[in-house]
This record gives structure tokens, C-alpha cells and sequence, in this order.
């Protein structure tokens, strides 16, 4: 089942990559309501989490494989 979810997710960002410039440039051009608010969120959010990778690197990770685990 997670394996049909990841499929859709791929799809979906890979069919949003060539679209992406454009929309960018666009919402760059609008001086609607809640633009920079918008803009404001999702910087926020991208700097919030390089932050929460760069706090979380000491900690040793479940995920890791050990040192000579084959």
C-alpha cells in the first residue's frame, strides 16, 4: 500500500516540476490579498525545518544503519 501511496506522491510533484517556475512567477505578479502573507509562510516553514535538520544532526537516527552492518 505504501508503495501505490509513494507512486501517486512521484507523480503528482513530478507533474507539478515544469509548472512550478511558472506559478512562482506568477504569484510573484500578484498584488492580491494575502500574497506576502502567503510568501511569508512558506519561508518560514523552510527555514523552520532547515533549522530542525541542522538541531537534530547530533542525534543518532533509528534509521541508520550501524558502521560494518551489511
Amino acid at each position: 500500500m505504501f508503495v501505490l501511496w509513494f507512486l501517486a506522491a512521484l507523480f503528482h510533484a513530478v507533474a507539478y516540476l515544469r509548472r512550478a517556475p511558472e506559478l512562482v512567477l506568477a504569484d510573484s505578479h500578484d498584488r492580491l490579498l494575502g500574497v506576502g502573507a502567503r510568501r511569508s509562510v512558506v519561508i518560514g516553514s523552510l527555514v523552520l525545518g532547515a533549522a530542525l535538520v541542522l538541531a537534530m544532526l547530533p542525534f543518532p537516527s533509528p534509521f541508520a544503519l550501524a558502521v560494518g552492518a551489511s
